[in-house]
């Protein structure tokens, strides 16, 4: 390591005032290489702009993504988001203090955000406020309507709307509903109870089921026996697990009082004498 000189600092504070933003690696190629980017940003600290308390990493990146939103947020924005820093602090830092890396960074981290965004906005997806109903169970008139709407072949996003759920939610709970009523019209056949409006009925809700994302009831069968034989077979795993270790204790205590039996038998010997 080559030692520091007053020519190489003058230049070194010269160019970072000039550009604060300046890269570390840069620096030390204005300085003919003589200084690592790292010894280069250790010698600044004491001629580096001042501020009132340090930031952390994740403040100092949030404020580099979002002055490279397009348009950029403004400093009075950022402070609000960032608890406990001013605007003054944030326009300093960023204006004085922000390496070209964490600009770089920022600029990235800005782009994929905004794409996001817009990719979110083309989905079109439920705002959170609408879920109201997420977490409530169904009611009837919540079910009727929901067969109702679909079949007038409504959009399932207008139906997750007017119920004040998510569209995933709507489409398992008719893909159920389906699936109970598939079940008590096979059960009714098999009695030959149910009358000939009763059969029309049956038929109708058959239809039904075609809205669903091609449902069948077999495939929830398998997966009940597939469920059913994952555990048995952990059963048997636990089963076998715990013979082992029962099997293990036995040998071991066996060990120990053959031992003990051992360590006795000459003082036996010695007390018969």
């Amino acid at each position: 390591m080559t030692p520091w000189t007053a020519k190489d600092t003058k230049l070194m504070i010269r160019e970072k005032k000039k550009n604060p933003h300046m890269a570390w690696e840069k620096v030390s190629q204005l300085l003919g290489y003589r200084h690592t980017p790292s010894a280069c940003s250790r010698k600044f600290i004491p001629f580096a702009p001042k501020m009132k308390k340090p930031l952390s990493l994740t403040q100092r990146r949030t404020i580099c993504k979002f002055r490279n939103y397009v348009p950029p947020v403004t400093y009075a924005k950022i402070a609000k988001k960032l608890s406990g820093i001013s605007t003054t602090e944030c326009r300093f830092y960023y204006q004085k203090r922000a390496t070209a890396k964490e600009i770089e960074r920022g600029i990235r981290e800005a782009k994929s955000e905004q794409a996001h965004l817009e990719l979110l906005k083309g989905q079109q997806i439920v705002p959170e406020q609408k879920y109201s109903n997420a977490y409530t169970w169904w009611t009837e008139t919540e079910q009727k309507k929901l067969i109702d709407l679909r079949k007038q072949e409504v959009a399932w996003l207008k139906i997750a709307t007017e119920l004040k759920r998510t569209v995933p939610a709507c489409k398992s709970k008719l893909r159920r509903l389906n699936g109970q009523e598939l079940k008590i019209t096979s059960s009714g056949k098999d009695n030959n109870t149910h009358s000939q409006s009763n059969d029309t009925s049956v038929t109708m809700t058959y239809e039904d089921s075609s809205y669903d994302s091609g449902y069948n009831s077999s495939e929830d069968e398998d997966e009940v026996m597939k469920e059913k034989e994952e555990e048995q077979v952990f059963k048997n795993k636990k089963t076998k697990k715990t013979e082992k270790k029962s099997t293990l204790r036995n040998r071991s205590t066996d060990k120990k009082n053959a031992s003990i039996t051992k360590r006795r038998a000459p003082n036996n010997k010695k007390a018969l004498h």
